[in-house]
């Protein structure tokens, strides 16, 4: 399979996941121009990992044009159901634990903790070739369950959201803003990803990381990099999103 982190931030995010057979979205956060700015490809089910506009956005405009299913939990409806218009599309609710069978994949749902209700991350698994591939982003910590989850992957994009130090000094951040950003329901920052992948995954089983949902106001790829060499050197096959790869 092959996986194309097209946007990852606060500005949008969507993740195509594709063979010759099948083709999803984790997350559809822009407008159909932007997801289709290359070119066009088939969409057979949008996976919707919370409720925030930079990951649903265009998640209906793009399921009824694409006739797509999409993929979500109920909380998550109900919560964005008056704002965004998902009127006409193939709705069907998720919980934590669930597997889809989708295709060419089983894609399973499994809770994050993030200040939305419902927030899911997703695990793709090819059927033919075994590998699998973890989405997580928003979340303020990776929880023991996480762990377990993201421990059976070969190849992951994980939230390096903030550098701690640039978010504590930023000029216009007020202090809620900061302390939800780095509590334990916001986002990961640079340190705690780097710490997670060092402490708990085996990395002759991982066969590359893409960092993602970098903040465009308290985090640099280079500052992603910096964390990296300094907790984790010898983790060398690492990408900044945007990034396509092959799993």
């Amino acid at each position: 399979m092959k996986i194309d982190i097209l946007y990852s931030g606060s500005d949008g995010n969507a993740c195509r996941v594709y063979t010759p057979n099948t083709s999803i979205l984790i997350d559809c956060g822009v407008s159909q121009s932007r997801l289709f700015v290359k070119e066009e490809f088939p969409v057979d089910a949008i996976f919707v990992t919370h409720e925030h506009g930079d990951h649903l956005g265009g998640v209906g405009r793009v399921a009824r044009s694409m006739n797509a299913k999409v993929y979500l939990e109920e909380t998550t409806f109900t919560n964005i159901s008056k704002n965004i218009q998902l009127d006409n599309c193939d709705i069907n609710f998720i919980i934590s634990g669930d597997t889809i069978d989708m295709g060419d994949f089983l894609v399973e749902a499994h809770e994050t903790n993030h200040d939305s209700k419902g927030g899911i991350f997703f695990i793709v698994e090819d059927k033919k070739s075994k590998m699998r591939y973890g989405h997580l982003t928003d979340t303020g910590i990776i929880t023991d369950k996480m762990t377990k989850a993201l421990k059976t992957c070969d190849a992951l994009l994980l939230e390096a959201n903030h550098d701690v130090d640039m978010l504590m000094t930023h000029p216009k951040y007020k202090d809620w803003i900061r302390e939800r950003i780095r509590g334990d329901y916001g986002h990961l920052s640079n340190k705690q990803t780097m710490e997670f992948i060092r402490d708990h995954l085996d990395l002759n089983k991982i066969q590359w990381v893409v960092f993602g949902h970098l903040s465009q106001k308290t985090n640099t790829p280079e500052m992603v990099m910096e964390a990296k060499n300094e907790i984790m050197p010898e983790l060398s096959k690492v990408f900044i999103a945007p990034e396509t790869i092959t799993l």
